[in-house]
């Protein structure tokens, strides 16, 4: 039976801590050495002596939906180690900084890059990490004047991007969309990375202005095959508000299906879809399977993708609003603000 969805999918483009990561650095200045290696569950990471190219291959392929998130714990081990030893390059000290936001310390990652900033010469990822982390945290105005310190070091693109992102934020405004059409109208990005980058960007923009056709429009500029797990997130949002949740089906699920341990929010809206196609519950079920674990392991990391199913999926508002407000302890982007909100008002309504 086909689902009519109660929270608007379009509640914002601007996404939530848990999909804000590594959007900045990873797709951006930090190129990948190797070719998408496909699936992960057949390849053994063995972390003794992992050169720094392998350790930014598998965070930068961490971003991507087939990717399976056992590869990162002995990462994040070792390089734990490597900062209790004291013999932590920069390349090193960026890579566990983006691995600390990734499991949502950011003062820990925050803590990464000033000893990062501090450094000479300075860091231009390391700036748009900060940038980044500023989000995550509720600081959009720290995240502008991160992004300002980028002129010199990186093109006008990537600097216009990042301001006007964190100017969404601060004070949304369809002003900030048009002014990045005009930015990305006068200047070439610099890579396909870019591409991506900004057309999600774009794309969340034209979902807060409640525009889900002109988002699929800026991210099917790219194709499937270079977007993040963010990426996905933002089409699967405007798939589902403009009623076309089986095409999320017909082209994310191939992506995730023989994932042993998908990303929580690819499984979410893979059920969703599921729901509003009326079709069989396959991952419905799978993100049922996911949720119960994370209960019984008392995981938080993924609050928000646990809100939205217990609101959109489970239909259980009061624990729909506990973990919109664990979430909103350990994140405060406007995304994360707006889902705690949008909650709280719902509940109150049917009250």
């Amino acid at each position: 039976m086909k689902r009519t969805f109660q929270i608007k999918l379009t509640l914002t483009g601007l996404l939530t801590a848990a999909l804000i990561t590594f959007i900045g650095a990873v797709l951006i200045l930090i190129k990948p050495a190797q070719a998408h290696s496909g699936h992960f569950n057949n390849e053994r990471v063995t972390v003794t002596n992992m050169s720094i190219e392998k350790i930014e291959y598998w965070i930068n392929e961490s971003t991507r939906p087939e990717f399976d998130e056992r590869v990162l714990p002995p990462i994040m081990s070792t390089l734990v180690e490597v900062a209790v030893n004291g013999t932590m390059t920069p390349r090193e000290r960026l890579a566990y900084a983006r691995l600390l936001q990734h499991e949502h310390d950011f003062d820990g990652a925050n803590q990464q890059l000033d000893i990062l900033l501090s450094q000479s010469p300075i860091s231009a990822n390391a700036l748009l990490l900060k940038a980044n982390v500023a989000l995550n945290q509720g600081q959009p105005e720290l995240a502008v004047k991160q992004c300002l310190k980028l002129f010199g070091k990186v093109s006008s693109v990537v600097i216009g991007t990042c301001v006007l992102e964190a100017k969404m934020q601060l004070a949304p405004s369809p002003r900030y969309y048009n002014q990045l059409l005009k930015i990305t109208g006068q200047f070439a990005a610099d890579s396909s990375a870019v591409k991506v980058w900004v057309n999600e960007v774009l794309a969340d923009m034209a979902l807060y202005n409640d525009q889900p056709r002109q988002a699929i429009s800026h991210l099917e500029a790219q194709p499937f095959s270079d977007w993040p797990v963010s990426s996905w997130v933002a089409w699967s949002k405007a798939k589902l508000a403009v009623g076309e949740g089986q095409d999320i089906l017909n082209e994310l699920a191939p992506y995730v299906a023989f994932n042993p341990v998908p990303n929580d929010s690819m499984l979410l809206y893979l059920a969703l879809a599921e729901l509003q196609a009326g079709d069989a519950e396959r991952w419905v079920a799978k993100m049922t399977q996911r949720v119960d674990t994370r209960e019984q392991h008392e995981e938080t990391t993924h609050a928000a993708e646990m809100a939205q199913y217990y609101w959109q999926i489970a239909q259980r508002p009061a624990q729909a609003l506990r973990w919109a407000k664990i979430n909103w302890q350990q994140a405060k982007s406007l995304n994360d603000k707006l889902l705690l909100t949008t909650i709280e008002r719902m509940q109150a309504e049917q009250s």
